[in-house]
């Protein structure tokens, strides 16, 4: 584990603790200033081990039932693409049955016993996100073991936005919910390594969790990943538009040329600002009307535009950004 016995037992004495992830990596920087004759930065060594760490630590939330621990964890497993796991859930799939019926049939004091295995189970885990039930800070052991691999992270969620749930009989009430409160908000602080504010909307919440946990980096590079992987699709989807638009033109001259004059030319019209302006559009498809037009937002200047459709199509319109006329009007056939 990223903590040992050792370790947490250390920094439950208020002792100053450090794992051997933090040794090692030291090591690394060391053998490699001798081995490349540089010196490493010392906030560049920091910077490096912590990427390490976060990168393989388990982001735990904990929280109020209803606080959008759920909602906010998914989230961050989508931004991260970590693998996301609902306490709660696995819980319910280890049992076959839900938890108000382990509640009605069996107590409370067998689904924490319930609860606590299944944590001791999914803290084995590294580089998860984790969303824990409301009362599994209740017990010690249960924090312990989430400490082993894990940073956890008390959504804050203001107790007037609590709203009972029915699937938990303990907070399903108003008056629960502030009774439970009471009782949890000082535990929920105590245990936390990182105090959210959820006072916001949820993606908010999940962003600043991953800026905590030191992985604002890797989701950036993530989310421009996907932005160009999403370009490109697009790219592929307009290219076999074209293509169709340009076998059916072929296949009419081939066949009658004189028929493709009567055919409807095919226009292309670029340049996101152009694609998302609703009276430009109509501008288009009026001056237009005996054309097909194809719309595409996946450029960003005059010169890719002419480029990748110039084959393609019989005419390119591309609105200027100040403009609402025509500034190239150009026939290519």
């Amino acid at each position: 584990p990223n903590s040992t016995e050792l370790i947490l037992e250390a920094k439950n004495r208020g002792l100053k603790a450090e794992g051997g992830l933090f040794m090692l990596v030291m090591q690394a920087v060391k053998a490699a200033e001798f081995f490349f004759g540089k010196t490493v930065d010392k906030q560049k060594a920091l910077e490096i081990f912590s990427t390490i760490l976060g990168r393989k630590e388990n982001i735990v939330l904990v929280g109020m039932p209803s606080c959008g621990k759920t909602t906010v964890g998914k989230l961050i497993a989508k931004m991260t693409q970590r693998e996301f796991i609902d306490c709660d859930v696995e819980l319910v799939k280890k049992e076959n049955r839900q938890i108000s019926e382990i509640f009605a049939h069996d107590g409370e004091e067998y689904f924490r016993n319930l609860e606590t295995q299944v944590i001791k189970e999914v803290s084995q885990k590294t580089g998860c996100v984790i969303s824990t039930g409301g009362g599994a800070v209740l017990r010690e052991e249960n924090i312990h073991s989430l400490k082993k691999n894990g940073r956890i992270y008390f959504i804050n969620r203001p107790l007037q936005k609590l709203l009972p749930t029915s699937d938990r009989p303990t907070a399903n009430s108003a008056d629960k919910i502030k009774k439970l409160f009471e009782v949890r908000y000082p535990i929920y602080k105590a245990c936390a390594d990182e105090i959210i504010d959820a006072n916001d909307y949820p993606d908010n919440v999940a962003k600043k969790i991953i800026k905590k946990a030191g992985l604002e980096n890797d989701y950036k590079k993530l989310k421009n990943s996907q932005i160009s992987e999403k370009n490109n699709l697009k790219k592929a989807y307009l290219l076999s538009l074209l293509l169709y638009a340009k076998k059916r033109k072929e296949e009419i001259i081939k066949n009658d040329e004189k028929l493709y004059k009567n055919e409807k030319k095919i226009l292309l019209v670029g340049l996101p600002h152009v694609i998302h302006n609703k009276n430009v559009i109509n501008e288009i498809e009026l001056k237009y009307k005996n054309m097909e037009i194809i719309y595409s937002d996946l450029f960003d200047n005059e010169i890719d535009v002419i480029n990748f459709c110039l084959e393609y199509v019989d005419y390119i319109v591309i609105y200027k950004n100040n403009k609402k006329e025509v500034s190239i009007e150009k026939q290519i056939n």
